[in-house]
């Protein structure tokens, strides 16, 4: 993602850990630079999951909505559930 777009803004808050394992929310922002939705500005929130080795990050994964980034990137509504169905296995 990080050649389709440019200045990115990402904040976390209310971050948790028991030393193995770590939660936190963010908000990520970037304006893309995507073929047709080139100055669009998006914005989303999610939970990150850290599995923690020591100081160290062993494994990075996240959750959050894709279908609203799609349609703030401006992708027709059939490109969108197309989408949406294939991460949801019902393609």
């Amino acid at each position: 993602m990080l050649h389709a777009g440019r200045y990115f803004a990402w904040t976390f808050s209310g971050a948790v850990s028991d030393g193995r394992t770590g939660y936190a929310r963010y908000g990520f922002s970037y304006v893309s630079k995507m073929a047709g939705s080139e100055g669009r500005r998006v914005r989303f929130s999610g939970v990150s999951c850290c599995e923690l080795e020591g100081d160290l990050i062993r494994r990075y994964g996240e959750i959050f909505e894709r279908a609203p980034v799609l349609a703030q990137l401006g992708f027709a509504d059939a490109r969108i559930l197309k989408s949406v169905k294939r991460w949801a296995g019902a393609s």
